[in-house]
């Protein structure tokens, strides 16, 4: 598939070559957020996950995402390198009703990869 600019979609293993060890990543069987998250970790540990992803698969989008939690809630930023359920977040509703010193946050880069078109409903 190409884009707009005429070249093609970047595969998830070009995408990982570039990333700094160091960030965050979540990538996601589809192209929205309820898709099924593959693998939540750190680019750097992608390459020893017991999720094996093909890195052949093209990569529909890339950008930003942000989940906060409690502070004392278990499951947040300890769980993000080693679990794809992490702890129950704090409802965007509900976060005046904390102060930020009780909440962490949690910056990562979200992949969203291609469905096959054998693959879509």
């Amino acid at each position: 598939m190409l884009t707009e600019s005429g070249l093609g979609r970047p595969q998830l293993g070009q995408l990982l070559d570039v990333m700094i060890p160091s960030d965050r990543i979540k990538v996601i069987d589809g192209v929205s957020e309820k898709d099924p998250v593959l693998y939540t970790g750190y680019a750097a540990n992608y390459n020893y996950s017991r999720e094996k992803i093909d890195k052949t698969r093209r990569v529909a989008k890339v950008g930003l995402g942000c989940d906060i939690f409690r502070k004392d809630n278990p499951g947040g930023w300890n769980t993000f390198a080693h679990s794809t359920a992490l702890a129950e977040e704090v409802p965007v509703e509900s976060i005046s009703n904390f102060e930020y010193a009780d909440l962490q946050e949690i910056i990562y880069t979200r992949i969203f990869l291609e469905v096959a078109a054998d693959e879509k409903g």
